[in-house]
């Protein structure tokens, strides 16, 4: 082939090479892509997307991207054995991560009574250890011990009637038992009466197994023993004994700087302890990791203390402790002997369990007045049947100031019946308790049965409570509080600084703070707050379900703040008291509420219900005020429902913001308050009050003077729309009075006269509403119905020529300066001032001023409507709507 022909073979190559190119890029540059979707899920750590193939091209894109979903970790816990410590380990379910955490240190070896392991397959050593006593000598004062056999030997020694008083034995050396069954040093017949001082050294792998009592380390002992750790201990008491602990028995000395680690088993057994069963004296500077079981009186520390004046301090527990009554961290139960006993700067970190009297530091303790329990803390679950609290199930006579309770539960399961009533007893701090100060309770408060008294500091407080805090939930049955269940103060005090973020709930006398509050002499109560929400049935409020007087004593309340909901099923609720009364002289002054308030009957914003108790220059800013239903009282169905009270003594210096809407069929519902027994000054409502029975106010559904006499009503101010049934006033619904009195009193001046005249005044002054009033009879723009009736007699007794005498009563207003802007709207017994009036004399009304516009039964009504039905009223000094003159024409 010649060169010519060559090259036309090349490029004819080159030319199919180029088309074939040409179509392929042609191809892919007008590929129609169909898309294949893979979706692919997200794992722990990778994020998932769907990706899009071409089933043409194989082109590839990504979207629909979707977030990793993390590791979802499943604890499993791996329990210690007597060789490798315990941890959790946590795996994750959807892949193969894991690690571990909370780890617990290795297990003593158990033997319960027999030669092998409860956990492991050691067993431990059959033969005795073969006492040492020549270090002793009768002419020596102090002594060296360093080797088991030494110790053993010490065990002889005193076990066999040797005493070492005024002697002191030293530790010089760590000693390891062994697991060797051992002897305890000391019993009832023979005391160990030496000072045995560890300098810090440690016996280890104690193992004692007994069918007795007085049992540990030392048996009976009343010298001191101080600064040494008992480690790996393995205690076991079988049957029903007395006095077990791992470092003794029963001690009638001092301990101090003791640290001890193993298990007591003695749950058959009473006064039981970590470190000590039974002390006489004091304890301080000793730690225990022990777990503890034993019947009663069992405490991670202490089983059993009955002592003189005593301190208790620098205690610690870790370990768990479990019995039937009587059982805490440190102490089961703790005896004055009518001393003051001072229990300080101490810790509890174990579960408590048990069935009564069961306390994160102490089950029961009992002391003079001025015993205390402070600056210590509790952080463990801590649960019983009932007298259950996260310091001291009951404290009697003990104060406990300055602790925290940080345990995550207090719980109680049952009750104890004393006379006809189930008790409970189960507070945050203190079951049962003297008195509480600077306290601060964030774990919940549990209880399920039927007893009264749950508190989220105290179930049930016999003399103060001040500067507490609680944030935990609280829920009980009877007499619940955030604070305390129930309250009663002998003395005069001054009650400061309660505050309570936890939800509330419970049944009967339930409270933010208190549940029920008793104070038997004067009290001043300030500056605490509730914002937990509170749920029960009757007696509920934002401060306290019930707050009540005996012996007349004076309530002096102030700056009470209330911001959590409340919600009762049935009746006395209110944003600060379900119900509260004191002596007459008493005040509640500068609180205030913003929640919504809602009952059955008896509700108000602030308070249910007032007896002998002034409720002034105070505020209801909460959202609503509401009643669900009524009572049945005689032939009436009544609410009481009231923006600050539903019934009310005395009440001064309150505005009302909130809408009041009433749809049941319970009269007296009132902006201010449903019905008020005494006298009312300075008020003002300017939200709406609307219902549809009746006895209907902007201020008060009605002012009943049936029970105080010569009353004073003044500056009271209405803008709210009120609507109602009948009895429908722009201030109040109803004014009443109906005297019926005949007590004996001499004459003022002693006179034989045959007749007095005593008249009764209600002085009504300064009431203005520009509300707009409806109802269907007996409305006004000030008042709907007035009604004074029923004259009384008043005998005097005493020496009279002419025999017995009486002065004749009767009643009437005295009232000036109204002023109604408002329009009335009614079919009968309509007015711009009073719907109806009525008293047994001539009343008054100065100086009055009507605006509004009179509407009877659709037809807008003209002219002097000032009341629709009047007897015994007099008019004066009337100011009348302003009308437009007609202007002059002017002269051409």
């Amino acid at each position: 082939m010649n060169y010519t022909s060559r090259l036309t073979v090349k490029l004819s190559l080159v030319l199919i090479i180029f088309l074939v190119t040409l179509t392929v890029v042609g191809c892919k540059k007008e590929c129609k892509h169909e898309y294949a979707d893979n979706v692919v899920g997200p794992t722990c750590t990778e994020e998932g997307y769907t990706e899009h193939t071409c089933t043409k091209c194989q082109n590839t894109y990504r979207d629909a991207n979707t977030a990793s979903t993390g590791h979802n970790y499943v604890g499993e816990i791996i329990a210690p054995t007597c060789s490798s410590e315990g941890y959790t380990k946590h795996f994750c379910s959807n892949c193969s991560d894991s690690y571990n955490d909370t780890y617990v240190a290795v297990t003593s070896h158990r033997f319960n009574g027999s030669s092998d392991c409860t956990y492991c397959s050691f067993k431990h050593p059959e033969e005795a250890i073969t006492p040492d006593t020549e270090w002793y000598s009768k002419d020596k004062a102090v002594f060296n011990i360093e080797t088991k056999e030494q110790l053993a030997g010490l065990a002889s020694l005193v076990n066999g009637g040797t005493s070492f008083a005024n002697t002191v034995i030293y530790l010089e050396a760590d000693i390891d038992l062994g697991y060797t069954p051992w002897t305890p040093i000391g019993n009832a017949e023979f005391v160990f009466d030496g000072n045995f001082v560890g300098n810090g050294h440690t016996i280890s792998n104690l193992n004692l197994s007994s069918t007795g009592s007085i049992v540990g380390l030392f048996g009976m002992v009343s010298g001191e023993l101080s600064d040494f750790t008992i480690d790996n201990a393995s205690v076991f008491v079988s049957g029903s004994n007395n006095y077990i602990g791992i470092l003794c028995g029963y001690t009638t000395n001092k301990v101090t700087g003791i640290k001890v680690d193993g298990y007591v088993d003695a749950k058959d057994s009473s006064n039981v302890g970590g470190i000590v069963g039974n002390t006489t004296f004091e304890i301080s500077l000793c730690e225990s990791t022990t777990k503890v079981h034993g019947f009663d009186n069992v405490g991670g520390i202490v089983g059993s203390a009955e002592v003189s004046t005593t301190e208790f301090k620098d205690l610690i527990n870790y370990g768990n402790v479990t019995g039937g009554h009587y059982n805490g961290g440190l102490f089961g139960i703790v005896k004055g002997n009518n001393s003051v006993i001072y229990i300080e700067n101490s810790k509890n970190y174990g579960d408590v369990k048990g069935n009564s009297y069961i306390g994160g530091l102490v089950g029961q303790v009992e002391g003079k007045v001025n015993s205390i329990i402070q600056s210590s803390v509790s952080s463990a679950s801590i649960s019983g049947e009932y007298y259950v609290g996260g310091i001291a199930g009951q404290a009697v006579n003990v104060a406990i100031s300055n602790c925290s309770n940080e345990g995550s539960e207090i719980s109680g399961t049952s009750c104890i019946l004393i006379g006809d009533v189930y008790y409970a007893y189960l507070g945050g701090y203190v079951g049962k308790g003297y008195s509480v100060d600077r306290c601060i309770n964030s774990a919940d408060i549990k209880y399920t049965a039927r007893g009264n008294y749950v508190g989220g500091i105290a179930g049930y407080i016999s003399n103060s409570v001040t500067e507490c805090t609680n944030n935990g939930a609280i829920s009980g049955h009877d007499y619940v509080g955030g604070i305390a269940g129930g309250v009663v103060t002998p003395n005069t005090i001054s009650v400061l600084n309660l505050n309570n973020t936890g939800a509330v709930s419970g049944n009967y006398r339930v409270g933010g703070i208190a549940g029920d509050w008793v104070f038997n002499n004067p009290i001043i109560f300030g500056d605490s707050t509730n914002s937990g929400v509170v749920n029960g049935s009757s007696f509920v409020g934002g401060i306290a379900g019930h707050f009540t007087c005996s012996n007349s004593a004076l309530l002096t309340a102030h700056n009470l703040t209330n911001t959590g909901d409340i919600a009762a099923k049935e009746n006395y609720v209110g944003g600060l008291f379900g119900y509260v009364n004191g002596k007459d002289s008493s005040t509640i002054s500068n609180c205030t509420v913003k929640a919504n308030i809602s009952g059955l009957y008896i509700v108000g914003g602030l308070i249910g219900k007032t007896d002998l108790v002034h409720l002034t220059s105070s505020s209801n800013e909460g959202s609503t005020v509401t009643a669900t239903g009524f009572v049945l009282e005689g032939e009436e169905t009544n609410v009481y429902l009231g923006g600050y009270v539903g019934i009310g003594f005395k009440i001064s210096d309150c505005t009302n913001n909130v809408d009041i809407n009433y749809t049941s069929l319970g009269n007296y519902v009132g902006g201010i308050v449903g019905k008020a027994i005494s006298s009312l000054s300075n008020c003002t409502n300017n939200a709406s009050v609307k219902s549809i029975a009746s006895k209907v106010g902007g201020i008060a559904g009605f002012f009943d003077m049936c029970e105080y006499l010569n009353l004073t009503y003044s500056n009271l101010v209405n803008f709210g729309e009120v609507s109602g049934e009948n009895e429908v006033g722009g201030i109040a619904g109803v004014l009443y009075q109906n005297v019926s009195l005949n007590y004996c009193d001499r004459d003022s001046y002693g006179h034989d006269s045959s007749e007095f005249k005593t008249i009764l005044y209600t002085n009504l002054s300064d009431f203005s509403n520009s509300g707009n009033i409806s109802g269907k009879t007996n409305v006004g723009g000030i008042i709907g119905r007035v009604y004074l009736d029923n004259p009384f007699s008043r005998r005097h007794s005493g020496v009279y020529t002419n025999g017995t005498h009486y002065d004749i009563g009767y009643a009437k207003i005295v009232s000036n300066n109204f002023e109604n802007t408002g329009n009335i709207k009614a079919a009968t017994n309509v007015g711009e001032i009073y719907g109806n009036f009525y008293t047994d004399m001539e009343s008054s009304l100065d100086s009055y001023t009507v605006i509004g516009k009179i509407t009877v039964n659709g037809e807008s009504l003209e002219g002097t409507y000032d009341v629709g039905t009047n007897t015994n009223l007099a008019l004066t000094n009337r100011v009348g709507p302003e009308t437009e003159e007609t202007p002059e024409t002017p002269a051409e």
